[in-house]
């Protein structure tokens, strides 16, 4: 089941093999839609159980368990729903019958129950035979994954495997008795494919028994079935047991006869009652889809039909309907895309703008800035807001592509026609998809609803303004290019959002600082965060030429680019041979050495993008008359910039969207669509205030053991109290901690929940993290992170910057006298120690700093804080993305674990629970990672 979740849904399981993990909802890929699974502290499907005149328990693999659909849609929660029974359903995916009696031996003096539902599949015949079920490891090879398993000796049963191995063995070939018996799985699955071929072709080989051993009284199969029901029945004493036999799908869909009756009439007595769904079953066929295309498990609608039968066979009395009617819920839900361009996401928001849930697809899918539908992040929404595509509102996308195709063929038609056509083709698919969106919902989720779609910009301001503390604001929103929008200017009051003036293409400030970052050697919606933190090593020697051959800036921040230095506008490289010409040569390949160029562009054209920004916030301040800004699009992320632009105190406070560039485009569309579609609204939008970014998936305590137990990972939990405290000591003793924990952050920053933290005082760690843990350039800084009562003694600012989208210079009397370096060799200027913390002291003594309040979100970190402050006099950490270079920040468990175990990180965190690296057992993997992740 694991490659339907981003979860580990299956745990290991001593007495049983395995069960679920306890305590989870997932929600689970599958086919044109999906299915919500709820497991109770046992580890099996259960959730809201009410309670009944009858008690009802049930056994059974995946069909029982109800593999394909969601927890309500089972034929044991169809009965609890509309008959008067409580059924608790200890059924789980891929047991036999062996597994399924040692559940109930061990749970049936714990349940109170007065019948067992024992659903066996034929299928069982098989499995009760093997020491171990098939399964797929995280490289995806077929491995051995260790069962409990029963003999028939001297007429009784006797049991084997247990404690059940927790090794996985991997299956590269097919000998030996293992091997002999992992054939007869493979020659079964041969024949079920005899069958399908078969079925679809209209011929049907009469007279063949699909399971020829039931009737054999010989065979082993029959031996130790036979054994399994007679151990069932005796364990199940005075209580009544109805066994209700489910058959492959393929002998419903053929109406095969019944062969398989006789055996399990024999064990019919006056306890024990038997029921035969198969007749009926085939009945149902001609009214609507009985099994799922892709595993041939039960539909809901097979479910109520298996549930009626039941149902009647035991004569059940049906529920009051006060007793069974559904409360509807107070809560609606709207869900937000982006995608089709870059870091696409989803958002789930309710109807008062409260954001439930925000994620980017490169986390699920592990490509760093994913532009594909993102059907991982919207199950993921689903999940965390505990609804379906169907309970929807509405599904609202950023991005309005009509824009878009306007935008593209005007550029076109000013184009020579071979180049013209080439540009056309590079953005046509791009187009194309987005075209298609509402097939992919479709297609993916079955959504049968409207989709609605708001400008790319008007998503921007959106997320920027709703999510603010701001009743009234001004909205400034800068980027590459939104449909013909670059710069847009707007004004935000109360539950409304008005976009008032805007700068069109092909004039983009987005765009000429990502033309410098192509230049300069760094990947274009990748690396301009790069060019940001090269610019303290040059100097702005080139802002004049840049003013006089490549931009004019006007006063109102508008600007006009010389279109014949670039090449976008024809879909090939940023800049041409005209601006190499100008600027002293081609563009620096990836990897190279960076030259003093490099540096002094990288200043130039952030000290142009610092006078644009600044020109812009007073236009914005002049239109709108506003005492506070709000701030998204990429160019938002310059934290240097945004720094300077607080310095100025133009507005009284500034805002910025911590997800500013297009993954945060969703989170706008759903608000956008929150606040334009419902009338009666209250003026006051508090519910909506962002208080955080962590709005991705946690994992708790069970899922991660369950993940750790799997991996054979050896690991310990924190001593009671002690949590903080350790993990301060040991960053003190200089070690590099991955920390993991709570929910994952939305936005391009790692926030304290994903991180890599390790002691700024160390003179070497800034060394250290760039090239031996995140395998990264040299002179890249790292940021701070630190307590919020502390920030204005440590840095100079007077306001906390709780998303890492400020920078501000280290405070006076921390810094060194740094000696004059005639040098400009990155490493060599990197390593001089600029002050007390010299690992997040950047060239210039700046800081990309977050900030910690003992009010947010993250209390476990700001703990840490707290007692690394006692030990080294400074309530401040290095704090960097819990990654390594050309990878999307880590999600689960999982990424984290391998993270780790690729990289020098000495100690890995995980909630309650730390792992140290001298204690792992070496990590092997049939492919070099690096290869894994393209350089960003």
């Amino acid at each position: 089941m694991k490659h339907r979740s981003y979860r580990q849904v299956i745990k290991y399981h001593s007495d049983f093999g395995h069960v679920y993990v306890d305590g989870l909802i997932a929600r689970m890929k599958y086919g044109s839609g999906g299915y919500t699974i709820k497991t109770d502290e046992n580890g099996f499907r259960n959730s809201e159980l009410k309670e009944g005149e009858i008690k009802i328990l049930i056994l059974g693999d995946s069909y029982a368990a109800g593999s394909g659909v969601s927890n309500q849609d089972r034929f044991g929660d169809y009965l609890m729903e509309k008959y008067d029974c409580r059924v608790t359903n200890l059924a789980v995916n891929g047991y036999g019958v062996d597994q399924q009696l040692l559940v109930y031996k061990a749970f049936k003096n714990v349940i109170e129950h007065d019948l067992v539902i024992f659903a066996p599949h034929m299928d069982d015949l098989y499995r009760n035979l093997m020491p171990y079920r098939v399964g797929v490891n995280r490289e995806g090879r077929n491995i051995s994954i260790p069962k409990p398993y029963f003999e028939v000796e001297r007429g009784a049963l006797t049991l084997k495997n247990i404690p059940v191995p927790l090794e996985r063995e991997i299956l590269n070939n097919a000998s030996g008795e293992k091997g002999a018996k992992r054939h007869s799985v493979l020659n079964r699955f041969k024949n079920r494919f005899k069958h399908a071929i078969n079925r679809f072709s209209g011929i049907h080989l009469l007279g063949k028994l699909s399971y020829p051993e039931i009737n054999n009284e010989k065979s082993q199969h029959w031996q130790l079935m036979h054994h399994l029901i007679k151990d069932l029945i005796k364990e199940v004493d005075d209580r009544e047991l109805l066994i209700c036999p489910i058959p492959y799908n393929y002998v419903v869909e053929n109406n095969e006869p019944q062969y398989y009756m006789p055996f399990f009439d024999r064990h019919c007595s006056e306890r024990v009652q038997i029921l035969d769904v198969n007749k009926p079953l085939v009945k149902g066929l001609k009214n609507e889809q009985l099994y799922l295309p892709l595993c041939g498990h039960f539909t809901p609608y097979a479910h109520r039909l298996v549930g009626e039968l039941l149902a009647n066979k035991l004569s059940l009395a049906k529920r009051k309907q006060a007793a069974s009617t559904k409360q509807p819920s107070s809560e609606s839900f709207f869900l937000g895309i982006s995608c089709y361009y870059h870091d696409s996401a989803a958002a789930i928001v309710n109807q008062k703008g409260k954001i439930i849930a925000a994620a980017q697809e490169e986390r699920f899918t592990r490509i760093k800035h994913d532009a594909s539908f993102p059907m991982h992040a919207i199950h993921y929404c689903l999940e965390e807001a505990g609804c379906d595509i169907d309970d929807l509102k509405g599904v609202c996308y950023y991005d309005d592509e009509a824009w878009t195709i306007e935008r593209v063929l005007a550029n076109k038609s000013s184009l020579p026609k071979s180049e013209g056509d080439h540009l056309w083709t590079l953005a046509a698919e791009s187009l194309f998809q987005k075209t298609r969106l509402k097939s992919s919902l479709v297609n993916s989720f079955n959504y049968q609803g409207k989709l609605h779609k708001t400008n790319h910009h008007h998503s921007h301001a959106a997320s920027a303004f709703y999510p603010s503390p701001f009743q009234d604001a001004a909205i400034l929103i800068v980027d590459g290019v939104g449909e013909w929008s670059c710069t847009s200017i707007g004004h935000g009051k109360n539950n409304k959002v008005d976009l008032l003036e805007h700068q069109m293409y092909p004039h983009s400030l987005g765009l000429l600082y990502s033309a410098i970052t192509y230049f300069c050697g760094f990947k274009v919606n990748s690396g301009e965060y790069k060019l940001m933190g090269l610019a303290p090593y040059g100097k702005p020697v080139y802002k004049s030429l840049l003013e006089k051959e490549a931009v004019q800036i006007f006063d109102d921040g508008s600007i006009e680019l010389n279109l014949s230095l670039f090449d976008f506008q024809r879909g090939g490289a940023m800049t041409n041979d005209r601006f190499s010409s100008v600027f002293g040569g081609p563009p620096r390949t990836g990897e190279s050495v960076i030259s003093e160029r490099e540096m002094d562009l990288a200043a130039s054209i952030q000290v142009i993008t610092e006078e644009v920004m600044l020109r812009l916030i007073k236009r914005a301040k002049a239109l709108t008359k506003s005492d506070y800004l709000v701030m998204a699009g990429g160019v938002a992320l310059n934290c240097v910039a945004n720094g300077k632009l607080i310095k100025e105190k133009i507005f009284k406070d500034i805002w910025i969207q911590p997800a500013a560039g297009d993954a945060g485009g969703a989170l706008g569309a759903a608000l956008d669509m929150t606040y334009s579609t419902q009338e009666d609204l209250p003026d006051s939008k508090d519910d909506s205030v962002q208080q955080h970014s962590y709005f991705g998936p946690s994992f708790s305590d069970a899922e991660i053991a369950a993940f750790l137990e799997s991996s054979g990972a050896v690991s310990h939990t924190f001593r009671e109290n002690d949590r903080a405290e350790t993990i301060a000591r040991w960053l003190a003793e200089g070690n590099v901690i991955g920390y993991f924990d709570g929910r994952m952050e939305f936005g391009p920053r790692a926030l304290g929940h994903r991180s890599i933290i390790a002691d700024p005082t160390s003179p070497e760690m800034q060394k250290k993290l760039n090239l031996k843990i995140k395998y990264r350039e040299s002179f890249r800084p790292f940021a701070p992170i630190c307590l919020e009562q502390d920030v204005s003694d440590l840095f100079q600012i007077d306001r906390p910057s709780p998303y890492m989208l400020l920078v501000a210079e280290i405070a006076e009397q921390l810094k060194k006298d740094v000696p004059e370096l005639d040098s400009t060799n990155l490493l060599e200027i990197v390593s001089q120690t600029r002050s007390e913390l010299p690992a997040i002291t950047h060239v210039d003594f700046s800081a990309r700093l977050q900030t910690l309040g003992k009010g947010n979100a993250n209390t476990k970190l700001h703990a840490v804080l707290e007692a690394f402050k006692q030990i080294k006099g400074y309530g401040v950490l290095v704090n960097t993305s819990f990654n390594v270079r050309g990878e999307p920040i880590v999600c689960t468990p999982e990424d984290a674990y391998a993270c780790f175990m690729r990289t020098e990180m000495d100690i890995l965190v995980l909630g309650d629970r730390f792992l140290l690296k001298e204690e792992q057992q070496a990590w092997v993997e049939n492919k070099d990672w690096k290869e894994l992740f393209q350089l960003d």
